[in-house]
């Protein structure tokens, strides 16, 4: 009798080496993503949206202005950036920014000398020394974020420490004007 409860003994510690860690591996990725998810709405960081402006198109008030309509848990800071206060895209940039900052928006325009062989890189690069926040979302003038959720993006930056960049392209919804677009 005494080989029977042996033999019981040794298949219950089997069974639980086998069993516990594939039911820890389930609960911790339920616990993980639930908690990834609450992280989500409780601790968004701090965000700047960079929109690089070069000259003027139409719709680029409306679309510069779109910031308002991402989906945010505190609103970012926002700064256009353009070569100088003579590219076309200046009073554009200046209005938009003048419309945040009437609502309440941290909105700025930044006109420099870019100087280097990509005028969007050299804006940036120009740019970042004086951006304070833990994010940088970088999005095209020609970007319409409406609906887009900056938020999640810049979580997952943050909740994911082998995250350095995150890319969402854009998604082309009208029909081409040109063979360019």
């Amino acid at each position: 009798m005494e080989w029977t409860i042996i033999l019981a003994i040794i298949l219950l510690i089997w069974a639980d080496a086998v069993t516990m860690p594939a039911l820890y591996a389930a609960v911790r990725r339920w616990w993980m993503g639930r908690k990834f998810r609450r992280a989500h709405f409780l601790s968004e960081p701090d965000v700047t949206v960079v929109r690089p402006c070069a000259g003027t198109e139409p719709g680029l008030l409306d679309r510069l202005l779109s910031v308002r309509e991402a989906r945010f848990a505190a609103p970012p800071a926002v700064r256009f950036t353009v070569a100088d206060e003579s590219d076309a895209a200046f009073p554009v940039a200046r209005r938009a920014a003048e419309t945040l900052r009437n609502e309440g928006w941290d909105a700025e325009v930044v006109a420099g000398a870019v100087a280097g062989p990509n005028r969007k890189a050299a804006q940036l690069a120009a740019l970042m020394p004086s951006i304070e926040s833990a994010v940088v979302i970088s999005a095209d003038s020609d970007v319409d974020l409406r609906g887009t959720d900056l938020g999640r993006m810049a979580a997952a930056l943050m909740h994911d420490p082998r995250l350095g960049a995150v890319y969402a392209p854009p998604a082309e919804h009208a029909q081409p004007k040109t063979s360019g677009d």
